[in-house]
């Protein structure tokens, strides 16, 4: 038999409706007679008073499965509110869309053993039936995120898997030792593929570090390559073509904040179905390329009221979450006050844009993230580069012909990283219900 054959269906085999056929010598059950759930942090016994144990939130488990230590909670005050495990359990995102895009880990390496986490995590703990790793990977497999998304409990848009889905999953297992040998062959595999995946991604990288060198050198020394330059004495626009202003942007345009409504999450403020004017939230900027299209909230008549109105064309920059994340507006839009605007900028909105896109700009102002403190006065007290009218539109549309260049080739590699995604998650299931027999291989 091939080492990637299918397995042959044989009188044996048994057919489960979303899994298709089992091979034989699989046996099938629910899952809770193969591990147990959430295990209490009581069978620590007892813990020293003040001792310091690791505390993950959701953005510590990263895409490839790995965790990163963040912060550290006292054993007193993450036993009382927080997610317990240990070495070997598997952890996995309750809330969409964490769960659908694959948030979870297999616990390795704590020191000390074992640490706690979010309350939005489920942890699943291995039997003597079941390999820890092979858990893991069952819990990456396109049956269980597909049917934990099917069922889903909540209203509104943070919706959770109930723990009872795992425990009543039906699933087939080889023998310990058949799993060891799949677990193998995953290993091999997907380090393969992850290596794909980085080389790709490590290619986004560069092509996006070539995007935004382009912008820098057009919009602080024009495209005519014989041009005389002077010095703007800005540390970050550095040497400017001659006939160029450098400016305070308070100087150009006030520069406004947003407003809410309050209480932000009073329904009275809200209408999806018939609001005018669509309610931005720092997420709806993050998914967002140039052009802000549609958000997922819209604001009543009342909410709009009482938030700041701007029209289509309207570039706005956020100063709070994604800090410094610029955006224009393509539909009539409400922005709060993790906002600010630029009502009386007459030039062309894509100048700004692309100077804030670099991030050079807010050098000086702080640490760039979530840290760096942005307002009205600090984005007032940067200096840009003002060349004549006529020139800025030369400048962007040569900035725009080199981008259908890069955005070409990044579409590429995203879509390859897509594609390998996708044949990681399909290669996992395969091998973990049986579809594939890697006992040659591994």
């Amino acid at each position: 038999m091939s080492s990637r054959s299918a397995w042959q269906p044989s009188k044996q085999s048994i057919n489960i409706s979303y899994l298709g056929s089992v091979p034989p010598g699989w046996t099938i059950g629910r899952l809770k007679y193969s591990l147990s759930i959430n295990p209490s942090h009581k069978e620590c016994g007892a813990v020293p008073s003040g001792t310091k144990v690791p505390f993950f939130a959701m953005e510590s488990i990263g895409d490839d499965g790995a965790l990163k230590i963040e912060a550290e909670k006292s054993f007193e005050e993450a036993s009382k509110a927080y997610t317990y495990f240990k070495n070997d359990d598997v952890i996995i995102a309750k809330v969409t869309p964490c769960f659908e895009n694959g948030k979870g880990a297999l616990v390795k390496g704590l020191e000390g053993g074992y640490g706690f986490g979010t309350t939005e995590l489920v942890v699943l703990r291995a039997s003597e039936k079941l390999n820890a790793k092979f858990l893991y990977y069952i819990s990456l497999s396109n049956e269980v995120r597909h049917g934990g998304t099917a069922f889903m409990t909540g209203a509104g848009g943070l919706k959770r898997v109930p723990d009872d889905f795992y425990l009543n999953l039906v699933w087939p297992l080889p023998s310990i030792s058949e799993q060891i040998k799949i677990v193998g062959f995953l290993n091999n595999e997907i380090e393969k593929i992850d290596a794909l995946i980085e080389r790709q991604e490590r290619l986004v990288e560069l092509l996006n570090e070539k995007r935004l060198e382009v912008i820098r050198h057009a919009i602080t020394k024009g495209i005519d390559p014989d041009v005389r330059l002077k010095e703007s004495r800005i540390q970050w626009i550095g040497k400017v073509p001659e006939g160029w202003a450098v400016k305070q942007l308070k100087w150009i345009t006030p520069i406004k904040r947003g407003a809410s409504p309050r209480p932000i999450d009073d329904p009275i403020y809200f209408d999806d179905e018939n609001g005018e004017y669509a309610w931005v939230r720092i997420s709806d900027v993050t998914s967002s390329n140039i052009y802000l299209e549609q958000t997922e909230q819209k604001l009543s008549a009342l909410g709009a009221s009482l938030s700041v109105k701007l029209e289509p064309g309207k570039l706005f920059l956020s100063i709070a979450g994604s800090v410094g994340k610029p955006c224009i507006a393509k539909i009539k839009a409400c922005i709060h006050d993790g906002f600010v605007y630029f009502p009386k900028f007459n030039g062309n909105n894509m100048w700004l844009y692309y100077m804030f896109e670099t991030k050079l700009p807010f050098g000086g102002l702080g640490k760039m993230g979530t840290q760096l403190n942005l307002n009205t006065d600090t984005i007032g007290s940067i200096y840009v580069p003002m060349p004549p009218e006529n020139e800025i539109e030369k400048i962007i549309s040569h900035i725009e012909e080199k981008f259908a260049k890069f955005n070409m080739l990044i579409s590429k590699s995203n879509k390859s990283i897509e594609l390998l995604k996708e044949h990681r998650s399909s290669l996992i299931s395969a091998a973990v219900t049986g579809k594939i027999d890697v006992r040659e291989v591994a």
